[in-house]
């Protein structure tokens, strides 16, 4: 069983506050604060940043619709179903179902786990580090738009996946003309 744990405190500047207020974010996303300090410490820029936000969930703390989890389909994640429900239920299938989970949807296992290990996939800000470190490097690997398409689809994107990854180039070109 994972330990309670609320995950390393972010180290919030003053310049993150006054970022947050000075476009409105607070108004446009969930967890404003947060993705912009978790942007600077990833270093993936913040109009990528708010992209795969405003894609994978506005900015709430909740489980995914894929079919797997029909109980936990839009659900607010916690650290009590998450290490109650859904992580045993992973771990039976042997990682075979999985379930994206929180404001960056973690969907892998290895990726959720990576998650658990630093903190709490359940934690958003954990949640959104390891998230946002794992499209980063897809990035800067495959370019933005099929980067974005892996991190929605896996190695190997489907036609779902490459619509996800132009229309988060759409979303990405909108944040930054608001100047992120």
């Amino acid at each position: 069983m994972i330990p309670i744990r609320r995950g390393p405190r972010p180290p919030v500047t003053k310049s993150d506050y006054e970022t947050v207020r000075r476009l409105g974010l607070r108004r446009l996303i969930g967890f404003p604060v947060l993705m912009v300090m978790a942007s600077r410490i990833t270093g993936l820029p913040l109009h990528y940043a708010a992209a795969c936000l405003e894609k994978e969930t506005g900015g709430r703390n909740v489980y995914g619709h894929d079919p797997t989890f029909p109980r936990l389909q839009g659900k607010r994640v916690t650290w009590r179903n998450y290490t109650r429900v859904y992580l045993p239920a992973r771990k039976a299938s042997g990682n075979r179902v999985m379930q994206g989970v929180g404001p960056l949807q973690l969907t892998w296992w290895a990726t959720q786990d990576t998650a658990d290990r630093e903190g709490g996939c359940w934690v958003p800000w954990v949640n959104m580090i390891v998230g946002y470190r794992t499209l980063w490097a897809s990035i800067r690997t495959h370019g933005p738009e099929m980067g974005a398409a892996i991190y929605n689809g896996g190695p190997s994107p489907g036609a779902a996946a490459r619509r996800y990854g132009a229309d988060f180039m759409v979303k990405a070109a909108k944040w930054q003309a608001l100047g992120l």
